[in-house]
């Protein structure tokens, strides 16, 4: 029985965790909005890379042979991979859209006068919006509010594309 509680309670979890961006709004400050990761996965990604780094530490301790030093160079290049590859949070504002990850290591900006194309994919749930220059800023699943994104972004490039 205590299996199937266990389960029963993944499946709700893992259930309510994929659903969470449609629940989540984004945020607006002063003209800008915001659309970060959503908030369990946040925490989880700032829950794992402390636990990978002392996992790592605590793996260098117990090395014994030649062999043994592969579990904490892989641990520690995983726990460095959660911090740099964390999903980025996307701002919308009146010069365009921009992405930044936390640690600001890959900036991408698309002004409204470049952004050529959007595509929403119904099935994985992703939108992507494209540059003249081929550079793309994709709202994942991950994402907060994917509607409100959808709907700021094909508005905003209708307006551009309006005679004036």
């Amino acid at each position: 029985m205590p299996t199937t509680l266990t389960i029963v309670v993944s499946l709700v979890v893992v259930n309510f965790v994929l659903r969470e961006a449609v629940f989540e709004r984004a945020k607006v400050r002063a003209g800008r909005i915001k659309f970060p990761p959503i908030f369990s996965f946040r925490l989880a990604l700032w829950m794992v890379a402390p636990l990978a780094l002392y996992a790592t530490a605590r793996l260098f301790a117990e090395v014994r042979s030649q062999i043994d030093w592969i579990y904490p160079i892989l641990t520690g290049l995983f726990s460095i991979a959660v911090i740099v590859y964390q999903p980025s949070t996307i701002t919308i504002d009146n010069n365009g859209l921009s992405s930044a990850n936390f640690l600001g290591l890959r900036k991408k900006n698309i002004s409204w006068a470049n952004a050529s194309s959007v595509t929403d994919f119904k099935v994985t749930k992703n939108i992507v919006v494209c540059s003249t220059q081929s550079e793309c800023i994709e709202h994942t699943r991950f994402h907060v509010d994917p509607h409100r994104f959808l709907m700021e972004i094909t508005n905003r490039m209708a307006k551009r594309s309006a005679p004036q």
